[in-house]
Protein backbone atom coordinates (compact mmCIF):
# COMPACT_ATOMS: atom_id res chain seq x y z
CA UNK A 1 0.00 0.00 0.00
CA UNK A 2 2.77 2.26 -0.79
CA UNK A 3 3.10 4.60 -3.68
CA UNK A 4 6.64 4.34 -4.79
CA UNK A 5 9.19 6.60 -6.30
CA UNK A 6 12.66 5.38 -6.81
CA UNK A 7 14.49 8.63 -6.67
CA UNK A 8 16.54 10.13 -3.94
CA UNK A 9 14.83 12.35 -1.59
CA UNK A 10 15.70 15.00 0.48
CA UNK A 11 18.35 17.02 2.04
CA UNK A 12 17.60 20.59 1.90
CA UNK A 13 20.85 21.18 0.28
CA UNK A 14 20.42 24.90 0.17
CA UNK A 15 18.25 25.53 3.17
CA UNK A 16 19.66 27.10 6.29
CA UNK A 17 17.39 24.99 8.44
CA UNK A 18 17.41 21.37 7.42
CA UNK A 19 15.45 19.33 9.82
CA UNK A 20 14.25 15.83 9.18
CA UNK A 21 11.75 14.13 11.35
CA UNK A 22 10.56 10.64 11.45
CA UNK A 23 6.79 10.38 11.71
CA UNK A 24 6.65 8.85 8.57
CA UNK A 25 5.02 8.36 5.46
CA UNK A 26 6.47 6.10 2.99
CA UNK A 27 4.03 5.42 0.45
CA UNK A 28 6.92 3.42 0.13
CA UNK A 29 6.73 4.95 -3.07
CA UNK A 30 6.86 8.57 -3.63
CA UNK A 31 6.38 8.58 -7.30
CA UNK A 32 3.62 10.77 -8.58
CA UNK A 33 0.35 8.93 -8.65
CA UNK A 34 -1.63 8.90 -11.84
CA UNK A 35 -4.81 9.10 -9.85
CA UNK A 36 -6.02 12.21 -8.12
CA UNK A 37 -7.11 12.48 -4.55
CA UNK A 38 -7.98 9.12 -3.28
CA UNK A 39 -7.06 6.36 -0.95
CA UNK A 40 -8.25 5.68 2.54
CA UNK A 41 -6.89 8.00 5.12
CA UNK A 42 -7.00 7.51 8.83
CA UNK A 43 -8.90 10.12 10.75
CA UNK A 44 -6.41 10.01 13.58
CA UNK A 45 -3.65 12.58 13.80
CA UNK A 46 0.01 11.76 14.41
CA UNK A 47 0.61 15.10 15.95
CA UNK A 48 -1.36 16.30 18.87
CA UNK A 49 -0.01 19.49 20.24
CA UNK A 50 -1.75 21.23 23.10
CA UNK A 51 -3.50 23.70 20.84
CA UNK A 52 -5.65 22.14 18.13
CA UNK A 53 -2.74 20.35 16.53
CA UNK A 54 -3.49 18.63 13.30
CA UNK A 55 -6.62 20.69 12.82
CA UNK A 56 -7.06 22.12 9.40
CA UNK A 57 -7.79 25.75 8.75
CA UNK A 58 -11.42 26.66 9.26
CA UNK A 59 -11.59 28.61 6.05
CA UNK A 60 -11.38 27.11 2.62
CA UNK A 61 -8.44 27.97 0.39
CA UNK A 62 -9.54 26.02 -2.63
CA UNK A 63 -10.15 27.98 -5.77
CA UNK A 64 -8.54 31.18 -4.53
CA UNK A 65 -5.13 30.58 -6.01
CA UNK A 66 -4.21 31.94 -9.39
CA UNK A 67 -1.90 29.71 -11.37
CA UNK A 68 -1.12 32.61 -13.66
CA UNK A 69 0.19 34.95 -10.98
CA UNK A 70 3.91 34.27 -10.97
CA UNK A 71 4.96 37.24 -8.85
CA UNK A 72 2.46 37.10 -5.97
CA UNK A 73 3.72 36.64 -2.44
CA UNK A 74 1.50 36.93 0.59
CA UNK A 75 2.24 38.92 3.71
CA UNK A 76 5.33 37.62 5.48
CA UNK A 77 7.11 38.20 8.77
CA UNK A 78 9.41 36.57 11.31
CA UNK A 79 8.62 34.82 14.58
CA UNK A 80 10.88 33.39 17.28
CA UNK A 81 10.59 29.85 18.60
CA UNK A 82 10.85 30.46 22.35
CA UNK A 83 12.18 26.95 22.95
CA UNK A 84 15.56 27.63 21.34
CA UNK A 85 15.30 31.26 20.09
CA UNK A 86 15.50 30.25 16.43
CA UNK A 87 13.89 32.71 14.04
CA UNK A 88 11.54 31.51 11.28
CA UNK A 89 9.99 33.36 8.38
CA UNK A 90 6.28 32.78 7.84
CA UNK A 91 4.00 33.63 4.96
CA UNK A 92 0.25 33.94 4.45
CA UNK A 93 -0.99 31.79 1.57
CA UNK A 94 -4.71 32.12 1.02
CA UNK A 95 -6.37 31.80 4.42
CA UNK A 96 -3.48 29.81 5.91
CA UNK A 97 -0.24 30.90 7.56
CA UNK A 98 2.73 28.64 6.86
CA UNK A 99 6.35 28.59 7.90
CA UNK A 100 8.34 29.71 4.86
CA UNK A 101 11.13 27.32 5.82
CA UNK A 102 11.44 23.90 7.41
CA UNK A 103 11.40 23.38 11.16
CA UNK A 104 14.90 23.03 12.63
CA UNK A 105 14.39 21.90 16.20
CA UNK A 106 16.51 19.53 18.29
CA UNK A 107 14.10 17.36 20.27
CA UNK A 108 15.30 17.32 23.91
CA UNK A 109 16.60 14.00 25.19
CA UNK A 110 16.10 12.40 21.80
CA UNK A 111 18.93 9.91 21.28
CA UNK A 112 17.80 9.21 17.71
CA UNK A 113 18.66 12.68 16.40
CA UNK A 114 20.64 12.42 13.20
CA UNK A 115 22.68 15.06 11.37
CA UNK A 116 23.30 14.88 7.65
CA UNK A 117 27.04 14.87 6.94
CA UNK A 118 27.57 15.20 10.71
CA UNK A 119 26.70 18.87 10.35
CA UNK A 120 24.96 20.26 13.43
CA UNK A 121 23.06 22.77 11.27
CA UNK A 122 21.33 19.96 9.38
CA UNK A 123 20.25 17.76 12.25
CA UNK A 124 17.22 15.57 11.72
CA UNK A 125 15.12 14.72 14.71
CA UNK A 126 13.17 11.52 14.67
CA UNK A 127 9.59 12.36 15.48
CA UNK A 128 7.57 9.44 16.71
CA UNK A 129 4.39 9.46 18.75
CA UNK A 130 6.22 10.66 21.85
CA UNK A 131 7.25 13.80 19.94
CA UNK A 132 3.81 14.84 18.74
CA UNK A 133 4.13 18.47 19.72
CA UNK A 134 7.24 19.14 17.66
CA UNK A 135 6.01 22.46 16.23
CA UNK A 136 6.25 25.66 18.30
CA UNK A 137 3.31 26.70 20.45
CA UNK A 138 0.48 27.99 18.25
CA UNK A 139 1.62 25.91 15.27
CA UNK A 140 1.09 22.30 14.21
CA UNK A 141 2.19 19.66 11.75
CA UNK A 142 -0.19 20.02 8.79
CA UNK A 143 -3.00 17.54 8.40
CA UNK A 144 -3.83 16.06 5.00
CA UNK A 145 -6.59 18.66 4.74
CA UNK A 146 -4.12 21.47 5.42
CA UNK A 147 -1.91 20.23 2.60
CA UNK A 148 -4.91 19.82 0.31
CA UNK A 149 -5.94 23.44 0.87
CA UNK A 150 -2.43 24.66 0.16
CA UNK A 151 -2.22 22.66 -3.07
CA UNK A 152 -5.64 23.81 -4.26
CA UNK A 153 -4.84 27.44 -3.56
CA UNK A 154 -1.53 27.09 -5.40
CA UNK A 155 -3.01 25.43 -8.49
CA UNK A 156 -6.18 27.55 -8.54
CA UNK A 157 -8.67 24.69 -8.24
CA UNK A 158 -11.55 24.08 -5.86
CA UNK A 159 -12.83 20.98 -4.15
CA UNK A 160 -12.89 19.18 -0.84
CA UNK A 161 -11.90 15.62 -1.64
CA UNK A 162 -8.90 14.25 0.20
CA UNK A 163 -6.27 13.06 -0.44
CA UNK A 164 -5.49 15.46 -3.29
CA UNK A 165 -2.73 15.03 -5.88
CA UNK A 166 -2.15 18.36 -7.60
CA UNK A 167 -0.65 18.29 -11.10
CA UNK A 168 0.82 21.79 -10.86
CA UNK A 169 1.08 22.93 -7.20
CA UNK A 170 4.71 21.89 -7.02
CA UNK A 171 5.63 24.42 -9.69
CA UNK A 172 4.22 27.24 -7.56
CA UNK A 173 5.51 25.97 -4.21
CA UNK A 174 9.08 24.92 -5.06
CA UNK A 175 11.90 27.41 -4.50
CA UNK A 176 13.51 29.13 -7.47
CA UNK A 177 16.89 27.57 -6.67
CA UNK A 178 18.18 24.44 -4.94
CA UNK A 179 16.67 21.62 -6.98
CA UNK A 180 18.84 19.31 -9.08
CA UNK A 181 18.92 19.50 -12.88
CA UNK A 182 17.15 22.84 -12.96
CA UNK A 183 14.05 21.31 -11.43
CA UNK A 184 13.30 24.58 -9.65
CA UNK A 185 9.86 26.11 -9.25
CA UNK A 186 8.43 29.61 -9.47
CA UNK A 187 7.91 30.09 -5.72
CA UNK A 188 4.76 32.00 -6.55
CA UNK A 189 3.53 32.30 -2.96
CA UNK A 190 6.75 32.37 -0.93
CA UNK A 191 6.48 28.79 0.36
CA UNK A 192 10.04 28.18 -0.87
CA UNK A 193 9.99 24.37 -0.83
CA UNK A 194 13.49 22.90 -1.06
CA UNK A 195 14.54 19.29 -1.58
CA UNK A 196 15.40 17.68 1.72
CA UNK A 197 17.12 14.42 2.46
CA UNK A 198 15.28 11.17 2.89
CA UNK A 199 16.85 9.48 5.89
CA UNK A 200 16.78 6.39 8.03
CA UNK A 201 17.20 6.36 11.79
CA UNK A 202 20.64 4.77 11.38
CA UNK A 203 21.93 7.98 9.80
CA UNK A 204 21.84 7.00 6.13
CA UNK A 205 20.46 9.69 3.79
CA UNK A 206 19.36 9.52 0.18
CA UNK A 207 17.92 11.53 -2.70
CA UNK A 208 19.80 14.74 -2.02
CA UNK A 209 18.48 17.52 -4.24
CA UNK A 210 15.80 15.42 -5.95
CA UNK A 211 12.86 15.10 -3.58
CA UNK A 212 11.16 17.18 -0.95
CA UNK A 213 9.12 15.17 1.58
CA UNK A 214 7.17 16.71 4.44
CA UNK A 215 5.21 14.94 7.15
CA UNK A 216 1.45 15.11 7.52
CA UNK A 217 -0.18 14.72 10.94
CA UNK A 218 -2.42 11.89 9.74
CA UNK A 219 -1.59 8.27 10.41
CA UNK A 220 -2.08 5.36 8.07
CA UNK A 221 -2.44 2.33 10.31
CA UNK A 222 -0.21 2.20 13.38
CA UNK A 223 3.21 2.17 11.74
CA UNK A 224 2.71 4.60 8.86
CA UNK A 225 1.90 8.26 8.39
CA UNK A 226 1.11 10.42 5.37
CA UNK A 227 3.42 12.90 3.69
CA UNK A 228 3.47 15.43 0.85
CA UNK A 229 6.04 15.02 -1.87
CA UNK A 230 7.56 17.20 -4.57
CA UNK A 231 10.07 15.97 -7.12
CA UNK A 232 12.60 17.90 -9.19
CA UNK A 233 11.33 16.53 -12.49
CA UNK A 234 7.61 17.23 -12.02
CA UNK A 235 5.38 20.23 -11.39
CA UNK A 236 3.08 18.20 -9.16
CA UNK A 237 2.64 17.94 -5.40
CA UNK A 238 1.30 14.59 -4.32
CA UNK A 239 0.70 12.50 -1.22
CA UNK A 240 2.46 9.41 0.04
CA UNK A 241 2.67 7.34 3.18
CA UNK A 242 5.74 5.93 4.83
CA UNK A 243 7.05 4.21 7.90
CA UNK A 244 7.14 6.55 10.86
CA UNK A 245 10.80 5.75 11.44
CA UNK A 246 11.83 7.52 8.23
CA UNK A 247 13.32 11.00 8.48
CA UNK A 248 11.43 13.68 6.56
CA UNK A 249 11.19 17.44 6.81
CA UNK A 250 8.53 19.21 8.86
CA UNK A 251 6.80 22.41 7.74
CA UNK A 252 4.50 23.86 10.42
CA UNK A 253 1.22 25.68 9.79
CA UNK A 254 -0.38 28.13 12.21
CA UNK A 255 -3.36 27.01 14.32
Amino acid sequence: MNRIISIPVTVIIIATSLTFFSCSSDKDDDTPSSSSAGGDQSSSSVEGSSSSVGASSSSSVGGQGSSSSSSFKGYTDIFIDERDNKAYEWVEIGMQTWMAENLNYDVPDNTTDVCFDNNSSTCASQVQLKHRGICPSGWHIPSNEDWDKLSRYADGTSGTSSLYDSPTAGKHLKAKIGWNHNGNGEDTYGFSALPGVFGYSDGDFYDVGYFGRWWSANENYSNYAYSRVMYYYYESAYWGFNLKTYLFSVRCVKN
